[in-house]
């Protein structure tokens, strides 16, 4: 046996809990051969070293296994040796029964050395030293094979001594498997693609860090070694192109259940530059919760715009808020008490009353169609929350702030001149605005349908209304089952529909729309149209169907992908649509070239 001083090395974070009494070792060990320790006779200094875990990772793939992170407890047990067996020993140094385990304390001696100090120890015993590591469930993550050393102690003879290793297990069911992450026609306009693992849930888990492939290094398909599989548990492999300014092009995911058998078969996800849906934010539980966007529950989601400074603001309808994300992705109440009425104050303590239409003027103010609260809302950048026009109660009048009338207003958009446009759906009017509060009628007339110039026209229940840079305002007209143009000049026509109902696709002129709902004007000047529970395209005279099919709820690729219920949309600065689709938020990915 040797005579030892021992020191103890860890990494940073261990709880440490064990048996026997200890003290501060001054000065380290490194130093006994210069100066005399302050010591007292019977101290002794443990070393320990954590680690020489098996590990599956390959280049850089997705792998979960134990390491010095996992270790949420590290226990050190003390034997004396009596006879031939080995006795647990108190704090005194005396044979015992006892558990000591609790009495052992943690003295650092700087952010990455924790030393172990005995005190009172009998000279010229032999002592046997375990350590055990667990997992913040108590589950004992080390191997007992050589994690116990026997040592020899004279007190204040210093001799150079093994350290004692404590040997990680690999995790329970370490089961591999292969992802292939694969492009059926290429990588387009990939500059890399990012590879992630889940565990299935709600939310989903992610296991390990991301892997990231550039482009170059790729090829037409990729194998990751997937380590680390815990049995009984679905895992989701996702992957997303992405161009250099880091938008996502095509995204895509796989899933399997990892039963009680290790030998796991291959599964391969195959990328495609189509349309790709996803869920942004919300769930099916419809409810007001604040939080991330994983987190986050809304009741009725209805217009969603973007503020000056590119945070997202979201009508919720059904609980009379407006909602906030951040760039960060977290979801709070922006104004809103909930209650069922229109009352001026400021942030939360002001009630907006089931608001539909949103939109944000040049200075940063935002106005609300309050749908049955039959008024317009304005909100400063400061959250004053105040009436900017209707009376309150249904009807039509023209006039000035709260001497003009509404009937339901829904749709609202912004000119370059801070006009402002509003769907006036139950009087079936375009009503116009300006900033000083002034409220005229811009289009429309009676109830019915007729392609004329302003007033002279016609719309049916007007919901949605969108503008684009030549000031050319589209509008959804909902009950009329079409798609409405008015020029700057107040000139009404007909952009797509028949007035039939439908989901045809193929020239504007003989499209048919069912009930749509709210619209975006693309960066290329398309018309992208919230359709019940689809999502159409009119672009150069022709309408295509984007994404969606019947109505549900599925993510996926183009029409493979399933709505409940759309209203409000909203364009990106990557390119991307989002839809408000019932409790939830969708993302649409484009391809590069749609």
């Amino acid at each position: 046996m040797r005579h030892v001083t021992l020191s103890l090395t860890l990494a940073v974070g261990l709880a440490l809990v064990g048996c026997s009494t200890l003290a501060p070792l001054t000065p380290s060990p490194e130093t006994a051969s210069q100066a005399r320790p302050a010591f007292e006779p019977g101290d002794l200094v443990l070393r320990l070293q954590v680690g020489d875990s098996r590990t599956l990772q390959a280049g850089g793939d997705l792998v979960s296994v134990y390491d010095v992170s996992d270790v949420a407890t590290l226990r050190i047990f003390p034997y004396l040796k009596e006879g031939d067996a080995f006795v647990p020993m108190s704090a005194t140094g005396k044979p015992t029964t006892e558990e000591a385990a609790d009495r052992l304390k943690i003295e650092t001696t700087d952010r990455h050395q924790r030393t172990f100090v005995f005190k009172n120890l009998p000279g010229k015993k032999i002592y046997r030293f375990i350590a055990r590591a667990y997992d913040t469930d108590g589950n004992l993550i080390s191997k007992d094979v050589d994690s116990f050393t026997d040592v020899e102690f004279t007190r204040f003879e210093y001799a150079d001594t093994p350290t004692l290793k404590l040997k990680l297990k690999d995790k329970p069911f370490t089961a591999t498997a292969k992802g292939k992450v694969r492009f059926a026609a290429g990588l387009g306009e990939t500059h890399h693609v990012v590879v992630e693992l889940y565990k299935k849930g709600t939310p989903d888990v992610k296991v390990g860090t991301a892997v990231r492939i550039d482009a170059a290094d790729f090829g037409s398909e990729r194998t990751l070694t997937l380590g680390g599989l815990a049995p009984e548990t679905t895992y989701l492999l996702k992957a997303e192109a992405r161009a250099e300014d880091e938008s996502v092009l095509t995204s895509g995911s796989v899933e399997w259940v990892v039963g009680d058998d290790q030998e796991l078969a291959d599964q391969t996800l195959t990328l495609t530059f189509g349309v790709q849906v996803s869920t942004y934010a919300g769930s099916s539980t419809a409810w007001h919760q604040d939080g991330t966007l994983a987190t986050a529950l809304f009741g009725q989601t209805a217009a969603i715009a973007k503020g000056p400074n590119g945070d997202l603001y979201v009508t919720d309808a059904s609980f009379h808020r407006i909602r906030r994300i951040d760039s960060a992705g977290n979801v709070t109440t922006f104004a809103g008490s909930g209650t069922m009425a229109n009352v001026a104050g400021n942030g939360t303590a002001a009630s907006i009353m089931n608001p539909m239409g949103l939109a944000f003027d040049s200075l940063g103010n935002l106005f609300v169609a309050s749908n049955l609260g039959h008024a317009i809302l304005k909100i400063t950048p400061d959250k004053e929350v105040s009436i900017f026009a209707g009376a309150g109660t249904k009807g039509f009048a023209e006039g000035k702030g709260t001497a003009a009338k509404f009937n339901r207003p829904v749709g609202l958009c912004v000119d370059s001149q801070n006009n402002l446009y509003v769907a006036d759906s139950e009087n079936h009017l375009i009503r116009k605005i300006t900033p000083d509060g002034t409220v005229s009628t811009w289009a429309g007339s009676t109830s019915g349908f007729s392609d004329a110039n302003g007033t002279s026209a016609q719309f049916n229940a007007p919901f949605g209304v969108a503008i684009d840079a030549a000031q050319n305002l589209y509008v959804a007209d909902t009950s009329g089952m079409r798609i409405r143009k008015i020029t700057p000049g107040r000139d009404v026509s007909t952009l797509a529909g028949t007035g039939d109902s439908g989901f045809q696709d193929g020239p504007a002129s003989s499209a048919t729309f069912f009930v749509p709902t709210a619209l975006s004007v693309a960066p290329d000047g398309s018309v992208y149209v919230s359709n019940a529970y689809v999502v159409r395209r009119i672009k150069e005279g022709q309408v295509t169907t984007v994404a969606g099919s019947t109505q549900g709820f599925a993510d996926g690729t183009g029409t493979q992908a399933q709505f409940n219920l759309l209203f409000g949309s909203l364009f990106l600065p990557d390119g991307s649509l989002l839809v408000t689709d019932a409790s939830r938020i969708r993302r649409i990915v484009l391809p590069p070239s749609y």
